[in-house]
């Protein structure tokens, strides 16, 4: 259901009906919290981030969805999708008075990112060679 709820939201996004949209988006987070789906939970709390940042009318809200996808992201051990959330925390770090803001968000999971990427790296390399 929660997958499902995406897929529609990103449908009527795409043909410009925002309101269902946001209303899929936050119905699938409600489920995706209920359910510890987190890899779906980044997925909906993503596109519903977008949808609010292009708006430009929510930005503390496309702020805060950016920075729990981001989170959801890593908690969830897609780290190859971590550069992409973080990505949308961006615009936020350019906007005078707000680097302190995105910081936190950021800082914390730089050695992370560097990290897998170089580990999987690595064990990518040993198992060709063996």
């Amino acid at each position: 259901m929660t997958q499902a709820l995406i897929t529609a939201g990103t449908v009527e996004n795409a043909k410009g009906d925002e309101a269902k949209a946001i209303e899929d988006f936050g119905l699938a987070i409600d489920l995706a919290q209920k359910g510890h789906f987190t890899r779906l939970l980044a997925d909906a709390q993503f596109y519903l981030e977008d949808i609010y940042r292009k708006r430009g009318d929510l930005p503390i809200e496309a702020e805060s969805l950016a920075a729990a996808a981001a989170e959801s992201t890593q908690n969830s051990g897609d780290l190859y999708l971590l550069p992409l959330r973080l990505q949308a925390l961006a615009p936020v770090a350019s906007e005078p008075g707000k680097i302190s803001r995105c910081q936190p968000h950021v800082r914390p999971r730089r050695p992370t990112i560097l990290d897998a990427m170089i580990g999987n790296g690595q064990v990518g390399s040993r198992k060709k060679s063996v």
